[in-house]
């Protein structure tokens, strides 16, 4: 008998303890319950799983992410290191730069190529 034999016939074994298990905790649970009158929500409750609402969830999300945002900004507003004038000044004048070097690289490639 191999080693993944066992291995399997272990975890056959533990599932079908559990699905046992699971059922029964199931079954318990829905005792109570009318099978004439199957109320979706209700049977939801039962079993323990929350009804889904995509409204709900999609409004609360994009609100997280925009109040996100607006933190960030506000964050990083407070911790710049320079005033706001004299940093985009810098940060433009790096971009620029590293256009120009863009630039010049790839007028150099077409020159090689050439």
């Amino acid at each position: 008998m191999a080693f993944s034999d066992i291995v399997a016939g272990f975890t056959k074994s533990y599932l079908y303890t559990n699905l046992a298990r699971d059922g029964v905790r199931l079954w318990n649970r829905l005792g109570d319950l009318e099978l004439g009158d199957l109320d979706k929500r209700r049977l939801l409750r039962k079993i323990g799983v929350a009804p889904y609402h995509p409204g709900t969830r999609t409004a609360s999300d994009v609100t997280l992410f925009l109040l996100g945002g607006i933190v960030g900004a506000v964050v990083g507003l407070a911790l710049a290191p320079k005033p706001g004038v004299e940093l985009r000044s810098q940060v433009k004048d790096k971009a620029l730069n590293l256009f120009d070097q863009v630039k010049n690289k790839a007028q150099d490639v077409e020159r090689v190529t050439a």
